[in-house]
C-alpha cells in the first residue's frame, strides 16, 4: 500500500490544504514562529554555556556588602529584594549576543532582575539551573 498525502481529498474539499499560513512563506522569509523558537533556543544554548559564570556573579552579587537586601511582600509572601549588577550586566550581553546572532528578534527582550517578579538574581539562575 502507498502512502498518499492528503488521501482523503477524494471525499473532502481540500481546496484549503496550501492556505495556511505556514505554505504560504517561501523559503526565503520564515514565519515569526520559527525566529521565536530559534532565537528561544539560541539564547537557552548561550545561557547554559555561560552558566558557570553566571553562577559566580550571582553569588558575588548575593554576597556584596555594599548591595543590600530588603524584605519585601511580592504578592507571593515575603521575599529578599536585591539588585544583581553583575549578573544583569552579563544577561544583557548574553541577550544582544543572541540577538546580533539570530535574523531577527520576535517579542520582548526584557531581562527580570531584581524587581517583584524577581526579587533577587538567586530566582534566575534557579530556573535557568
Amino acid at each position: 500500500m502507498q502512502f498518499t498525502p492528503y488521501a482523503h481529498c477524494s471525499t473532502l474539499d481540500c481546496s484549503t490544504r496550501n492556505s495556511h499560513t505556514f505554505f504560504r512563506y517561501s523559503s526565503a522569509i520564515l514565519p515569526p514562529q520559527y525566529h521565536f523558537v530559534l532565537q528561544s533556543l539560541t539564547l537557552w544554548r548561550d545561557i547554559a554555556h555561560d552558566m558557570f559564570k553566571l553562577w559566580m556573579m550571582c553569588e558575588g552579587d548575593l554576597l556584596d556588602a555594599s548591595n543590600p537586601y530588603e524584605q519585601v511582600n511580592t504578592g507571593q509572601g515575603m521575599h529578599r529584594l536585591q539588585q544583581c549588577p553583575r549578573t544583569g550586566k552579563s544577561m544583557h550581553r548574553l541577550l544582544y549576543d543572541t540577538q546580533q546572532r539570530v535574523e531577527r528578534w520576535v517579542g520582548s527582550s526584557v531581562i527580570h532582575l531584581g524587581e517583584k517578579n524577581v526579587p533577587n538574581v538567586s530566582y534566575t539562575v534557579e530556573l535557568y539551573r
